[in-house]
Formats: structure tokens, C-alpha cells, sequence
């Protein structure tokens, strides 16, 4: 039996395997050996292991970290100092105590009877590591400075000891900086000492040991850089640094909140002594309303790390002033960042900055509202550093939803930056706007790269001078719908020329989304004025929680809410009239000719207005047999339609066809005819 052919315009990609990772480099000597293979590619799929790829390191002279856990300064077992029962009531520090340490001295020996409260009447303090350690019962112990006094806590270290406030098994302990009325509270290193290079363990705040109910609030929380200016630095800390051991208690309910974090390493760590699942070493920790970055007075070079943590919630915080520099990269770890999941070690292998990397968190957690204003770098020639707005993998199914993410930049010549970096997670209503003149036509960009359920989110890239294939919107999700996605001078969706392919490809996705029809973001990612992409085009069913200033959303059916993170008011300059088709959809790419087919074609109504009557007609442009016909069809407010036409019966050979629509007055008739 003869068979026609029927042909259709193809593109085909060449995808690495696996997905975005490692910046890349020829390594010098690590413990643990990586692939060096992987490229930044267009389409990126998800990921289950990172590689390592691309570019000299400067040096292969790499420092070596000591990596004993313990604490410098042990918990000690002193004489009660004349105090023969618990501690209860209010303690001035100096007077009742000489230091801080002497106070926790003593709460270390003979605990409490009711709640205790240290209160720092001066204004400075020079302190060693104060360590907080196990003690019964559950009286909140909480130190504070004195109202109307703005008080610095300045810990001296050495070499082998660098942590400030050491939680080691404590309990119910708060610090408190109350930030009001005068009364404030920093804690920093003292300058002139030592930097603790053999302490690998420091954090300016430590919790480990299986400590719970740990509350750090109001108070500004410097971590610890060696090195006359940012990029010149060659060693550093965190600010606060949560290690969970796998043969310790459960660190948890751990919070710090309401917290200037700057001058760090990281804004948090929270990381395992060995491989394990969420929540067995680290759960309940809530990281939420912080400032972090060089906005606040110094820069952080990533704003958190951290794996394996259980129902963690990094919220509502204000990540401003992340910047890359690349000691770190370029001649090894100084302190312990080891991700187990990828059996490497962050700063060393990774060659990714951001406003928060999060890995296998589970179900329940959130990362959610936070607002991410600048991370960027500016360092050429370093092999491809990737540069992300937030990063959230490997973990349970969670919302990742309401961020505002702006400000990623990067000149490194084949990097990538990158929005929202997720894997199998729900990204509900989070505003993504990319700007700004690429430094390199090679790198890639996206305001979504990943994986999971993806709805009612505005992505708006506005970048310029990358290549059109590697300036996108975004990429495929699992599952998406009710996205307004804006790509300037690339593609709406990476791997797709034209929203048209990528529906014919994915025929059940994106249905109710809107692409290449701008945003409108004001400088915060509100959204003031018209017309909008976002505006009413979010699906139901999606989110209950509210929008960034606490506007409800309806999420009924009947009802109408906007994508992205801002819930704004109808603008009354809706966006203009516009439908594509889809590829053609013939039953086949090929079949017995003489036997009669049936060709169908998706149309989208890439607009906010039901579109009346309009014509799309099919066309054979090519093939032996003479094929056209005309439809009519209407197609509601930012909906699909299937229109089917007349049987098409072939002769034997090869067909070419195109669809057409043909809308008076469509707004962009660009888009009117597939294939193009």
C-alpha cells in the first residue's frame, strides 16, 4: 500500500543531560571527584545530580580547612559564683554578672527556677565564645539590652575558635534585640585578633548539640570576612550557622526573625555532619522577616545554604546585596559547606550565588514572600558562575509562592542567572522581572528554570543583547497554566520558537496563560497601571493565602485573581486582541493515502476578550493533492479552541500544511500563521 508523508516544520535541540549546574572549571584537588562535562544548555530538564564543567581555576594551591566540630569552648562546669539555686527573675550584666559569659557560666551549672532575663546596661561587651548548654526544665531565658541603649557585643576569637553565641543542646533561650525605643542590639567580631581559620564550625550564631526553642529576634547579626575589601577576601563565617549531627538530638524549633544579617558567608547555613533525611537532625526552623545584604551595611555572599532542614520556612525576608567573589572558587572551602546530596562541597565545586539555596526540605515547609532586590556578580573569565534569584530542590512538595524577585545580574562569560531555580515544587504566584544589557551574548537567562506545578506566576525578561535562544521567559514545567510569561528579544518558553509550537507540543498546558504581552511592573513588582498580562488571568482553585500586602484572593471559580504576587486592581486598560494557532494537528505524520483524514488545529486567544467570529483556514502548501479549508470559530477570553475541518483524503507524497487566523484587528499579526 502507498503512504502520503506528512512534513512539518521540526527544531531540534541538543540537550545536556541532566540540568543546570556547576559553573565550570579543571578543578584542582578535591576530595570527591565530578563529571567535566557538563555545558549551560537552553532547555533545562530536571536535575538529579549537579556536574562540573569549563575554564581554568587560578590556583590549584587549596587550602585545607580543619573540620573538628566541636566547640572551642566547651560547656563548662564551674563553681556557682555564690549563686546556690536556679536563676529566676531579672540579672544586670555588668553588676549581677562581669560578662555575658560568666552569666551563661552560671545558667550552665545551676539552671533555673523561673524566667530569667540578662540585661546588657552597656554598650559594649568584648566577649570569648558564650556558650548556652543543657539545662531542665522549660523557663525562657532571654537576653536583652537595657531600653534606650543601643548595645554591640564584640566576640574576640583565635585561631582555632570563632563562634559568638554557642548553642550547644540549649533550650528555650531568646535573644532579643527589641529594635525600639533606643534599645538595640549588634553582635560582630572584634577587630585585632586572630581570624579563626581552624575553626571551620564558626557561625557568629552556633546551634548544634540538639538545642530547641532557640529564638534569635531584632538584633543585627554580622558574620566574619577576612580581607580589606569584599572581593579581596580569603576567608569568612556565616552569620548563623544551625549543624545538625546525626548522632545528636534533633536541633528544633529553632527562629530567627526580624534580623539584620550582613558582612557574611552566608546569610544561614544549616547543614548535616552526614548524609540523612529532612527534619532528623534540623526541624521546625523558621527563617522570616530578616534583611540581608549589602543594603544593610555589608554584602553576604549567599544569602542561605541550606539541606535537609524539616518544615523550614524561609519567609517574608528582604534579600538585598548578594555579591559573588571568588576565593572561594578559585582555592578551596574555608569553612564546612558539604552538600550530601551531591557529595561535594558548595563554595569550592558549585560556582552558584543566590538569595537562598534550599535542598530537600519536605512537605510542609515554604518559601514564600520574601523579596529578592539584587544578587548579582561581576566577575568576567571565571569559568560560567551561575546566578540565581532563589533556589529550591530536591525536596517534598511544597509552595514556593508570593517572591518578588528582581536584580540578578551577571557578566561571566557563559554563565547563567536564572530567577526561580526549582525542582518538584508548587510555584504559585511569585512576580519575576530580569533587566539589563548582557555583558556576553552566551548567557543564558530565564525568569524560571525547573520543574513542578507552575501557576499564577508574571515573568517578565526584559534582558538585552543575548542570543534568541537562550533568552527566554521560561522553561517547560511539569505542569502549568495561568502564567503571564514576557520575553522581550528571545522565546516565551525555551526550546519553543513560537507560543504556537509550544502549545501544539503541550496542547494541555498553558491554556489560560498569556504570552509575549508585557507585564507593566512598577519598581517594587506591583503592578499600578495597564495594560497587564497578570491582570485576571490566574486560574482557580490555586492558592488560598494572600497576596504580598495581605489582599485576599479570590480563588473561586466564579471569581477572577491576577498572576504574580501582587493582587492589584483592575486597570481598565485591558491588553489588546490577539490569537495564534498552533501547529497543524493532522492524525498522523503519516498514513495509508486514498483513506480520509480528519486535520484539526488549536487556536489561543491570547487575550482578556472573548473574540466574536473570526476565520481560521488550513492549507496544504505542499503535496500532490490540492487541500484548503475555512472555519469559523469564537473563542472566550483567554481560552483554546479545537477547530475542526473538512476530511482531507490523500493521494501518495509528501504535505506541507499551514493554519491561519485571521482576526480583525489582532494586535499582533505576526503570530497569525503556523508553521512560520
Amino acid at each position: 500500500m502507498k503512504y502520503f508523508i506528512i512534513s512539518l516544520v521540526v527544531l531540534m535541540l541538543t540537550l545536556g543531560v541532566g540540568s543546570v549546574g556547576f559553573a565550570g572549571k579543571a578543578k584542582g584537588p578535591a576530595p570527591v571527584t565530578f563529571s567535566n562535562n557538563q555545558q549551560p544548555t537552553e532547555d533545562q530538564g530536571p536535575i538529579t545530580s549537579e556536574a562540573v564543567a569549563r575554564g581554568p581555576r587560578k590556583s590549584t594551591n587549596r587550602q585545607i580547612m580543619n573540620i573538628d566540630p566541636s566547640l572551642a569552648n566547651p560547656v563548662p562546669v564551674r563553681e556557682a559564683m555564690g549563686f546556690t539555686a536556679g536563676l529566676s527573675g531579672l540579672y544586670h550584666i555588668p553588676g549581677d554578672f562581669a560578662s555575658i559569659g560568666a552569666a551563661a557560666a552560671v545558667l550552665n551549672f545551676v539552671g533555673t527556677s523561673g524566667p530569667t532575663t540578662f540585661q546588657l546596661d552597656n554598650a559594649s561587651y568584648s566577649e570569648g565564645t558564650v556558650t548556652f548548654g543543657s539545662r531542665p526544665g522549660t523557663d525562657v531565658v532571654t537576653i536583652q539590652p537595657k531600653a534606650g541603649t543601643a548595645v554591640t557585643v564584640n566576640f574576640i576569637t583565635a585561631a582555632n575558635a570563632g563562634k559568638g553565641f554557642a548553642f550547644n543542646g540549649a533550650n528555650h533561650v531568646t535573644i532579643d534585640g527589641v529594635n525600639a525605643g533606643g534599645a538595640s542590639l549588634t553582635l560582630q567580631y572584634a577587630s585585632g585578633h586572630p581570624f579563626p581559620s581552624s575553626d571551620a564550625y564558626a557561625g557568629t550564631i552556633y546551634i548544634s548539640g540538639g538545642s530547641s526553642n532557640i529564638t534569635v529576634t531584632n538584633t543585627t547579626i554580622k558574620g566574619n570576612i577576612l580581607g580589606a575589601t569584599w572581593q579581596t577576601q580569603t576567608d569568612g563565617r556565616p552569620a548563623v550557622f544551625i549543624y545538625g549531627q546525626t548522632a545528636q538530638s534533633v536541633n528544633q524549633n529553632i527562629s530567627i526573625d526580624h534580623c539584620t544579617i550582613i558582612n557574611a558567608t552566608f546569610g544561614i547555613k544549616a547543614l548535616t555532619d552526614a548524609a540523612s533525611t529532612s527534619g532528623a537532625t534540623m526541624n521546625h526552623v523558621t527563617y522570616a522577616y530578616n534583611n540581608v545584604g549589602g543594603a544593610y551595611g555589608g554584602n553576604v555572599l549567599t544569602g542561605a545554604l541550606t539541606e535537609f532542614v524539616g518544615d523550614f520556612h524561609y519567609d517574608h525576608n528582604t534579600i538585598d546585596g548578594i555579591e559573588v567573589a571568588d576565593f572561594y572558587w578559585n582555592f578551596g572551602e574555608t569553612e564546612y559547606d558539604h552538600l550530601w546530596n551531591f557529595a561535594a562541597n558548595f563554595l569550592f565545586d558549585f560556582g552558584q550565588y543566590s538569595g537562598g539555596h534550599i535542598y530537600s526540605s519536605n512537605t510542609g515547609s515554604s518559601v514564600s514572600y520574601n523579596e529578592v532586590k539584587d544578587v548579582h556578580n561581576t566577575l568576567d573569565g571565571e569559568g560560567g558562575f551561575l546566578v540565581y534569584g532563589l533556589v529550591v530542590r530536591l525536596t517534598g512538595t511544597f509552595a514556593v509562592h508570593n517572591n518578588r524577585i528582581q536584580g540578578i545580574s551577571n557578566v561571566d562569560n557563559g554563565g547563567q542567572m536564572y530567577g526561580l531555580r526549582v525542582q518538584n515544587v508548587n510555584s504559585y504566584h511569585n512576580s519575576v522581572r530580569l533587566t539589563g544589557a548582557l555583558a556576553h551574548s552566551n548567557i543564558t537567562v530565564s525568569c524560571l528554570n525547573g520543574t513542578g506545578d507552575v501557576k499564577n506566576n508574571a515573568f517578565s525578561n526584559e534582558v538585552t543583547g543575548g542570543a534568541a535562544t537562550t533568552v527566554t521567559g521560561m522553561l517547560s514545567a511539569t505542569t502549568s497554566d495561568g502564567n503571564a510569561v514576557y520575553c522581550a528579544t528571545g522565546r516565551q518558553v525555551s526550546g519553543f520558537a513560537t507560543p504556537g509550537a509550544y502549545l501544539a507540543a503541550n496542547p494541555t498546558k498553558d491554556n489560560h496563560s498569556i504570552f509575549g504581552v508585557g507585564i507593566n511592573f512598577s519598581a517594587d513588582l506591583h503592578i499600578t497601571s495597564g495594560p497587564s498580562a497578570a491582570e485576571n488571568i490566574g486560574v482557580s482553585h490555586v492558592l488560598l493565602a494572600t497576596d504580598v500586602d495581605g489582599d485576599t484572593r479570590d480563588t473561586t471559580d466564579a471569581g477572577t485573581r491576577d498572576a504574580g504576587a501582587d493582587e492589584f486592581a483592575n486597570t481598565g486598560s485591558p491588553i489588546a486582541a490577539d490569537v495564534y494557532p498552533a501547529t497543524p494537528l493532522p492524525p498522523a505524520t503519516s498514513g495509508p493515502s486514498g483513506v480520509p483524514q480528519i486535520p484539526k488545529a488549536v487556536i489561543k486567544n491570547n487575550s482578556l476578550s472573548a473574540t466574536g467570529a473570526f476565520n481560521v483556514t488550513l492549507t496544504a502548501t505542499s503535496g500532490p493533492s490540492v487541500y484548503t479549508d475555512t472555519k469559523s470559530v469564537s473563542i472566550g477570553a483567554n481560552n483554546v479552541a479545537t477547530v475542526t475541518f473538512a476530511n482531507f483524503t490523500p493521494l501518495a507524497g509528501a504535505y506541507t500544511f499551514t493554519v491561519t487566523t485571521a482576526l480583525g484587528g489582532d494586535a499582533t499579526p505576526g503570530n497569525d500563521v503556523s508553521p512560520v
